[in-house]
């Protein structure tokens, strides 16, 4: 994660190759998603940054989720004897990069005329995604009920999806 931050045009111009199916793990996407928050969130990034392919590599996800569903009921898994970011994390990530896309201080960091039709795409998808579940809601399960409603990938996206509505009509 910290190499992007050493070299965020690099990483962001290669943004869909962290995103193919048949031969990347889903926690080599997690970790770029991570990678490009952290990169947005700590203002590193140049001041002319060209977003596109990290709006292709997010509706690349959504897309892909709709025509070839993934295992995405856990956050994390066990693999080779370690615990790695599963779908639902990375679904996660997702909310969390377009949060930080759109927070600016007085305008979102990208075009939002530009991006407008990536984003709702991808905003559609993650309203439907399952988490939490009613299994998920219970308050033993993964906390209180507050913490798991902003925590969860819908709760989440609405935040995102919040600051979408209010840059928006900002620009009107």
């Amino acid at each position: 994660m910290e190499e992007i931050g050493r070299r965020p045009t690099d990483y962001l111009n290669a943004a869909e190759l962290f995103f193919d199916l048949e031969t990347l793990n889903e926690h080599y996407t997690y970790s770029f998603l991570r990678g490009i928050h952290k990169l947005i969130k700590d203002k590193k990034y140049p001041e002319a940054t060209d977003w596109s392919k990290l709006i292709i590599l997010l509706s690349n996800i959504a897309k892909s989720e709709t025509e070839t569903p993934q295992d995405s009921g856990k956050r994390q898994k066990k693999q080779a004897g370690i615990w790695m970011a599963g779908w639902r994390s990375v679904y996660s990530a997702t909310a969390d990069v377009l949060q930080e896309l759109l927070r600016g201080e007085t305008a979102a960091v990208i075009d939002m005329t530009k991006y407008r039709p990536g984003l709702v795409s991808i905003f559609s998808y993650l309203f439907n995604d399952p988490d939490p579940t009613r299994e998920d809601e219970k308050p033993t399960d993964r906390g209180d009920l507050f913490n798991i409603a902003i925590n969860s990938v819908r709760g989440k996206t609405f935040e995102a999806f919040t600051l979408f509505t209010t840059k928006t009509a900002n620009n009107f």
